[in-house]
């Protein structure tokens, strides 16, 4: 039953496309790089490309282009560029990661569906338009926060349930969330510490394929 309602609740992620109205499900980043999210209605890339081109040549009844026709023929001509800001405008809002989280809370804290009320909460907190926050906190983060410190937060549930203060999962949820919430500088500034490092790895391995290719030119050239 559980898992049950886990799935329905995963459908949030799926959508029909506006042209074929087939299912359109968006639970991965590649899923992002395939839809495309115009003008509040979501299409599959090909979709949309068809969508355009039909519109680009829609004609009035004396047989002239409709003025609609240079915005979708525009449109065409720069369709790599909708599809990348559509892959970013949905990362952006949090669809997918949400889904992750959802999936995650659902399987550590044993619950068959998350309130909608803390997703209320996320969404708040994503805007930063919670309480105190001077910041939004993308749903990335959050996610990647829980995942990090669940150990830390478990062995806080432990210490409160074994001192008289035992809290439902459901309750757990917004406790937790609060602890992560006061975490979030100290996150950040480890998650600029690992960004630099894996920088600095990339660029030393790039330095060395150039001294190995520029070796090999030497050798081959003497």
């Amino acid at each position: 039953m559980v898992e049950k309602i886990r799935t329905l609740q995963s459908l949030n992620r799926v959508r029909k496309c506006a042209y074929c109205s087939k299912l359109l499900e968006i639970s991965t980043l590649n899923d992002a790089k395939n839809t495309v999210l115009y003008n509040g209605k979501y299409y599959h890339v090909d979709c949309f490309k068809k969508k355009c081109k039909e519109k680009s040549e829609e004609k009035n009844k004396d047989g002239t282009l409709k003025k609609t026709a240079l915005k979708y023929k525009d449109i065409l001509e720069h369709i790599n560029e909708y599809v990348e800001a559509s892959e970013k405008q949905i990362i952006e809002s949090g669809i997918i990661h949400k889904d992750l989280l959802n999936y995650f809370l659902c399987d550590h804290y044993d619950l068959a569906i998350v309130p909608s009320s803390f997703w209320t909460k996320i969404e708040q907190i994503k805007n930063g338009t919670w309480k105190s926050l001077t910041q939004g906190i993308p749903v990335s983060h959050i996610l990647d926060m829980w995942e990090r410190y669940i150990q830390e937060l478990d062995k806080v549930a432990y210490y409160n349930k074994t001192h008289g203060k035992e809290m439902s999962n459901g309750q757990r949820l917004n406790y937790d969330l609060a602890i992560l919430l006061n975490k979030y500088n100290d996150y950040l500034e480890v998650k600029r510490k690992e960004d630099e490092e894996a920088y600095q790895m990339q660029q030393a391995a790039e330095d060395n394929r150039d001294y190995e290719r520029t070796r090999a030119w030497i050798n081959n050239y003497y």
